[in-house]
C-alpha cells in the first residue's frame, strides 16, 4: 500500500505519511511536516475572531456589588477593593441585620451599608447595648463576632475592655468587690499607671510580681473564638494576662477546668500566641495534668 504525500500547510514542504498512520489519525494531525510548523500555523481572520469571542465575550461586564461598568476583558468581578471587601460580609448583613438585598448591583448599596452601620453604631454607643445584647436582638449566633468581625467590616469603633467592664457593672452583669463576695476582685493600677480589672487574689499576686519587675502587661484585652468540646459550641475566650505575644491564664485547683482550658489553648495557638498556665502560683504544663 502506497504512502501519502502531503504538502505542509505552513511551509509548503512536501512530506510522506504512512497509510496506517494517516488512517489512524483520520488525516487530522498530519497537515504539517513538523511540530514547529504545527505550533506556528497561521490562523485565518475568521478563526482569530472565533477564538477572541470564545475567550473574551462581547457582553459588557458590571460590578456585582455596585453595578458599575468594568473592563469586559478583565477577570475581576468587582470594580474596586471596596466592593470586593463588601462582598465578603454582604450575605451576613442580609441574613441577620436587615440589609436590603435589592440594592445589590446598584450604587444604592453604599447608602444601605451606611444605614445598617448607623443602626448598629447607635445601638452600641448611644443605647449602650453590649455585643451580646445586639446579637440577641438580631438573632446573630456568635456575639464575639459582633465586635470581632461585623464592627471591623463596618468600621465601627469598639469599646475598650475598661469601658466594657464599666458598662457591664452598670447593667448589673459585674460588680466590684464587697465583703459578701466569694472571690476577690479589684481595680488595679499597674506600675506604668494603667488601670486593669483583676478577678482573684491569684491574679493580684501575679500582677504585683509583674509590677515589681516592671513588665508591661494588659488584662482581658483580647477576645478569641474557641470551640468548647464539652458544650459542643463556639464560645468567646478572654485571656487573663497578655504580655507581648504570650498569654497567661491564672487559675487555682478549684477554678481550673482542664478540658476547657485545653480548648482555649488550642485556639490561642491558632491565633499565633504562646500560652502558659499559672496554677497555684506555679507555671504548670497543662497537658501533664
Amino acid at each position: 500500500m502506497n504512502n501519502y504525500i502531503i504538502t505542509c500547510k505552513h511551509c509548503g514542504k512536501e512530506f510522506e505519511v504512512k497509510c496506517t498512520e494517516y488512517k489512524y489519525n483520520k488525516g487530522e494531525y498530519r497537515h504539517y511536516c513538523c511540530e514547529k510548523c504545527s505550533h506556528t500555523r497561521i490562523f485565518s481572520d475568521e478563526t482569530k475572531r472565533k477564538i477572541s469571542e470564545h475567550h473574551y465575550p462581547k457582553a459588557e461586564k458590571y460590578c456585582k456589588i455596585c453595578g458599575k461598568k468594568i473592563n469586559k476583558y478583565s477577570r475581576n468581578k468587582f470594580c474596586s477593593d471596596e466592593c470586593k471587601h463588601i462582598n465578603k460580609y454582604i450575605k451576613t448583613l442580609i441574613k441577620y441585620f436587615g440589609f436590603d438585598k435589592n440594592t445589590i448591583g446598584t450604587v444604592k448599596v453604599f447608602d444601605e451599608i451606611k444605614r445598617v452601620r448607623e443602626i448598629l453604631q447607635k445601638l452600641y454607643w448611644d443605647d449602650n447595648l453590649t455585643s451580646s445584647d445586639i446579637a440577641k436582638k438580631f438573632n446573630y449566633p456568635n456575639y464575639c463576632n459582633i465586635t470581632g468581625k461585623i464592627f471591623i467590616y463596618l468600621n465601627i469603633k469598639s469599646r475598650t475592655p475598661k469601658q466594657s467592664l464599666k458598662l457591664n457593672m452598670l447593667n448589673g452583669h459585674a460588680q466590684l468587690y464587697t465583703s459578701s463576695q466569694k472571690y476577690h476582685t479589684e481595680w488595679h493600677t499597674t506600675w506604668d499607671n494603667n488601670s486593669v480589672y483583676l478577678r482573684s487574689s491569684y491574679e493580684t499576686d501575679f500582677a504585683n510580681e509583674l509590677d515589681k519587675q516592671k513588665i508591661h502587661y494588659d488584662c482581658e484585652s483580647l477576645r478569641i473564638k474557641y470551640f468548647d468540646t464539652q458544650r459542643n459550641e463556639y464560645r468567646c475566650a478572654i485571656p487573663d494576662f497578655i504580655i507581648n505575644n504570650n498569654i497567661y491564664e491564672i487559675k487555682s485547683n478549684y477554678t481550673l477546668d482542664i478540658q476547657n482550658m485545653k480548648d482555649k489553648f488550642e485556639s490561642y495557638k491558632h491565633a499565633g500566641y504562646n500560652s502558659y498556665l499559672i496554677l497555684e502560683h506555679k507555671i504548670t504544663n497543662l497537658y501533664s495534668l
